[in-house]
């Protein structure tokens, strides 16, 4: 499965987030170029954030705390590869929202968006990505983020502190 995923066609792009070609995510990674990557924070109606633990078999960050998100794929845009990695990580399709411009950080340039959920919703978890999911409010997020940036993967640390205020406008 991470095999396929990983030869998923995805846009070559340059330093400057503009499309050159084609390529696949193992290659891009081999070769150190950038790629595009969503980033989504999903929210429920007590404004609280969903946090997912990634698997331990997870290739990067295994057992830490991530929200959804992942490559976009060729012809896709930043929502809608997010809405597809929540169908693919979750088992449930979302509306998503950008909430900023492209960040560049560790060779991706990620787009922070938004999705909102009931708390009471049932997740079905792909379980080789996501093992558990919990609710955390704002201000717990904040606190873990700054007091644990090791239980988190880095772009979530990232994210959170540079644009938190842009998802909870």
């Amino acid at each position: 499965m991470l095999n396929s995923m990983a030869s998923n066609p995805i846009p070559k792009i340059d330093e400057n987030n503009e499309v050159i070609g084609v390529t696949t995510i193992t290659e891009a990674r081999e070769n150190g170029w950038p790629r595009r990557v969503t980033r989504i924070f999903i929210f429920n109606e007590k404004d609280e954030v969903l946090l997912q633990k990634r698997s331990l078999e997870s290739r990067i960050h295994p057992g830490v705390w991530d929200c959804s998100g992942g490559h976009v794929d060729v012809d896709e845009s930043y929502t809608e590869a997010g809405a597809r990695e929540v169908q693919e990580e979750l088992g449930m399709e979302v509306s998503v929202k950008e909430v900023s411009d492209p960040v560049l950080f560790d060779n991706t340039f990620y787009v922070l968006c938004k999705a909102h959920v009931h708390s009471e919703v049932t997740f079905i978890l792909k379980t080789d990505e996501v093992t558990k999911t919990k609710w955390v409010s704002v201000d717990e997020l904040s606190q873990m983020t700054t007091m644990h940036p090791d239980s988190f993967t880095p772009w979530v640390v990232d994210a959170w502190t540079k644009l938190k205020d842009k998802l909870i406008q």
